[in-house]
């Protein structure tokens, strides 16, 4: 297989045994040049689990491997815009989803709920690596400390299918948790654009 990364290829045999090499060859190279991986394309798909994984289960027919990297104003621009356009959508669905909840949810609503339970996984690794980059920036610790607390309550309204508890927790836990997101994301992005004026 085919790993491209920066600008250069790299050769590896198609086994398990080559794996730790691989992974060690990306990072060590994203590292090397100050970069972040914006994304992995194995046989011109977008890979979205771990790579390792991926290629322990495709083993037989990984051809090409290729890094897509960003530097760091890239990547925390990528991050804040697909965040803020994000949640421009996500809170009036929120309303809606939560309307739905107080009356008697379907199938459909269990479904649309799955969808908001995968962009709160979503937000919360967003909010990871930008806290990494933003240390001096405690709200976003503060924002994603609150949100994986909300989460430990809603699954135990998720686990008794309460439903109105559900449709609460949205309103009143969730949508102004995300609220406060939205105005963390518009500072950073005019942080950004007043560093790219600069």
């Amino acid at each position: 297989m085919i790993l491209e990364l920066i600008g250069k290829q790299y050769e590896f045999e198609n086994n398990t045994e080559e794996i730790p090499s691989i992974l060690q060859t990306i990072e060590s190279s994203v590292s090397t040049h100050s970069l972040y991986v914006q994304s992995i394309v194995v046989d011109e798909q977008e890979v979205h689990v771990p790579l390792d994984d991926y290629i322990l289960e495709h083993i037989e027919t990984v051809d090409r491997i290729e890094i897509i990297t960003v530097d760091h104003k890239e990547m925390v621009s990528s991050l804040v815009s697909e965040g803020t356009d994000y949640l421009a959508r996500a809170l009036p669905s929120m309303n809606r989803l939560a309307d739905l909840f107080y009356q008697n949810p379907d199938k459909e609503t269990w479904a649309r709920l799955d969808h908001f339970l995968e962009a709160i996984g979503w937000f919360d690794t967003i909010l990871g690596t930008l806290s990494q980059v933003f240390t001096e920036d405690t709200n976003i610790d503060t924002i994603r400390n609150d949100l994986q607390a909300r989460l430990v309550d809603f699954q135990e309204s998720l686990l008794n299918q309460d439903t109105v508890l559900i449709a609460d927790m949205i309103i009143y836990e969730f949508m102004p948790l995300f609220e406060n997101l939205q105005t963390s994301l518009d500072a950073i992005k005019n942080e950004v654009k007043e560093y790219d004026t600069n």
